[in-house]
């Protein structure tokens, strides 16, 4: 494609003091101060004549992956105010007509009520804007513009856990105009020493090669292919599959919601069922609940439907964890290789009277931002006291009690409080401050996610976060380099439906995710049975279980069988991904659904299938693609029920049967290419 990545400037823009100033136009409006290159790193600083603004662009070069990124950075370096700074867009740029014509925008839609639906549109005014502040609810910060046939296409994203925008828009001469934006509408003056920054903005080219269309590749699959492989190699902080247990539905006690029921006394039982079943668990999954509420009372699953709501303290229950009892069960859980993650909230503070945050446990009423709903505020991080009281708290919790994994959650929209924060700004200074409390605020939060694992990387502990706001509301770039998400959506605990619809979408841009068994997990107390079905449409990166491990009636059979399956399909889940059907509605359960993961340098994957409920058709033809056509194939059934099957990758290819008698039903098979 004629633009290059990296080699024509950064296509960055912005007004300040009146002046629009664009990445090739930095030399006639600031001067070059500095350029450093480290490997493929590259640091330059650009300063205005009024002595005040300072320009950071920070970028990377990914060559193997044909990959390029920036992000840049505004300090008032001066003694005084700086001037207007707006309009700032991380990117804007055109892609030439000549590559374009005929192109389309794919992408998946966000969580919530889009549920990561699938789109395709024509980039002709096409325009997603994040409003409330959690950057993948409602939009997904990530777009394929796929530029058809020769041409190849970009895989572009906003990396920014806020607000952002992204419009696309064709001209007249038929060239594609890419705008990004984040902190939307920044609008302001800089104080002395002040910084702000743009989204971490990412740029990937792909081609269709003559040797991926003798595969059967079609141009999304050569998209998906090298987007998730980027993704695995370059951003997501783990690969390793890992295997989750939940206690909160084996208290015996009423659970709202969380791990509200959950105390020193109602572990081991649970624990010492998992070990006498032979169960793995490398993480125990403690959740919300574990603390004391604003008014430093015992938060109790039985008084209050959603006590658990009531954060802030970021201070260990006593009551429900005597002296060091907690500790005590970590340190015995990991003898017996099993580690503990724990929920926090830090940035969403519910109090009645948030003043007795303050006389309990010093979170100070002048740091909180209210949201507009009568007892909801956000922590304001872009405060440095605020940010030193958080990071402690949160240190502390994880190293008095052993904590091995950081799992942070964001139950409200923030954005009203940000607009709070920027009009209490501009009546202090008198300067325009449109944006600065969401910039600083979010930088904050990347920061505090930085020191967490810094301190986990310096103790041994797990070096990733788990990355969860109501589900899949942080899971855009710059939180995917630091997190992986557990859960990638509250609405996957519902059905098996859903629970499909999402993995055949979602895989596409995010590998490394999971999700958690149970079509009625979402309601925690009540009983809930697995059968293989959901179990294997439950494998994925993250293998979460969570049952009432005392019941007799618990099939442990099947829990066992379906943690030695996972094991058995875990190794591909990193590999290229290759939806075999159409992607379907969350509730439809009438069609097959087929994908395959496939491993080209080892020539070998696994195929998994659904025929779902109300399927009517036992028979179900798939072109796999992928494969190698002149190449032997041998497809192996993990449950063995047909003896193993030796087909050429050509037949494969063009077009072969699979059979479920009975509706609900799963299969997993393993295509291995034989050496001849």
């Amino acid at each position: 494609m004629a633009y290059e990545i990296g080699k024509q400037g950064v296509p960055l823009s912005f007004r300040y003091g009146g002046a629009v100033i664009t990445g090739e136009s930095l030399a006639a409006h600031m001067q070059a101060v500095s350029q450093t290159q480290e490997g493929d790193d590259h640091t330059e600083v650009w300063r205005h004549s009024d002595g005040c603004l300072e320009l950071t662009i920070h970028s990377k070069a990914y060559p193997n992956h044909n990959a390029w990124e920036y992000t840049a950075y505004f300090k008032n370096i001066g003694n005084a105010p700086s001037a207007l700074l707006t309009d700032v867009f991380a990117a804007d740029m055109r892609f030439p007509a000549t590559e374009c014509r005929g192109a389309w925008l794919k992408g998946i839609l966000g969580d919530h009520e889009h549920q990561y639906k699938p789109y395709a549109l024509k980039p002709m005014g096409v325009q997603f804007e994040s409003l409330r502040g959690r950057s993948t609810h409602i939009w997904f910060p990530y777009f394929n513009l796929e530029c058809g046939g020769n041409n190849g296409g970009w895989m572009l994203a906003i990396g920014w856990p806020g607000t952002w925008r992204a419009s696309f828009t064709t001209g007249f001469d038929g060239a594609v105009h890419y705008r990004a934006e984040s902190c939307l509408d920044l609008d302001t003056q800089l104080l002395p020493g002040e910084t702000v920054r743009t989204a971490l903005v990412s740029f990937l080219r792909y081609d269709l090669g003559t040797g991926d269309t003798a595969r059967g590749l079609t141009l999304a699959d050569a998209a998906c292919t090298a987007w998730r492989k980027w993704m695995v190699d370059c951003n997501q902080p783990t690969k390793t599959p890992i295997v989750l247990s939940c206690f909160n539905g084996d208290t015996g006690r009423p659970n709202s919601d969380g791990s509200i029921s959950e105390d020193s006394t109602t572990w081991q039982a649970s624990f010492q069922k998992i070990q006498d079943e032979k169960l793995r668990a490398d993480y125990r999954w403690i959740d919300a609940g574990w603390y004391y509420g604003p008014t430093g009372q015992y938060l109790d699953g039985l008084s209050h439907e959603n006590e658990w709501w009531r954060t802030g303290s970021l201070t260990l229950d006593k009551t429900k964890y005597p002296g060091n009892s907690l500790r005590e069960c970590t340190d015995y859980m990991r003898t017996l290789g099993t580690k503990t993650l724990m929920w926090f909230e830090p940035e969403r503070i519910c109090a009645i009277d948030p003043q007795a945050l303050e006389d309990n446990f010093g979170l100070k009423r002048e740091w909180l931002l209210p949201t507009g709903n009568w007892d909801s505020y956000i922590a304001n991080l872009g405060d440095p006291t605020c940010y030193d009281w958080t990071l402690s708290h949160i240190l502390q919790i994880m190293d008095e009690n052993g904590i091995d994994l950081y799992r942070e959650d964001f139950n409200c929209d923030p954005a009203p409080a940000w607009r709070f924060g920027d009009i209490k700004r501009e009546a202090a200074t008198g300067l325009p401050s449109a944006g600065v409390t969401e910039n600083l605020q979010l930088q904050g939060h990347l920061r505090l996610w930085d020191d967490i694992l810094a301190y986990c990387a310096r103790m041994g502990k797990s070096t990733f976060v788990d990355s969860c706001a109501s589900g899949g509301g942080r899971n855009d770039l710059e939180s995917m380099r630091r997190g992986i998400p557990l859960l990638r959506s509250d609405a996957d605990r519902t059905t098996i439906a859903l629970r499909l619809s999402m993995s055949s979408a979602f895989n596409q841009w995010i590998p490394i995710h999971g999700t958690g068994n149970g079509e009625t997990a979402g309601q925690l107390d009540t009983p809930h049975v697995l059968d293989l079905y959901e179990a294997r449409a439950s494998y994925l990166t993250v293998y979460a279980h969570g049952f009432a491990y005392q019941d007799s009636a618990l099939p442990y059979d099947i829990i066992r069988q379906s943690i030695d399956e996972w094991e058995q399909v875990s190794p591909w889940f990193d590999k290229d991904f290759y939806p075999l059907t159409d992607w379907h509605t969350p509730m439809q359960t009438d069609a097959w659904t087929a994908w395959l993961y496939f491993d080209p340098a080892r020539e070998n994957g696994v195929l998994q299938l659904f025929r779902q409920e109300k399927s009517p058709n036992e028979v179900q033809t798939l072109r796999l693609r992928g494969l190698d056509p002149g190449a032997t194939y041998r497809l192996r059934d993990i449950d063995n029920l047909c003896p193993a099957e030796t087909i050429s990758g050509a037949s494969l290819m063009q077009g072969y049967s699979f059979t479920m008698a009975n509706p609900r039903s799963a299969r997993i098979v393993f295509v291995e290419r034989i050496n001849e």
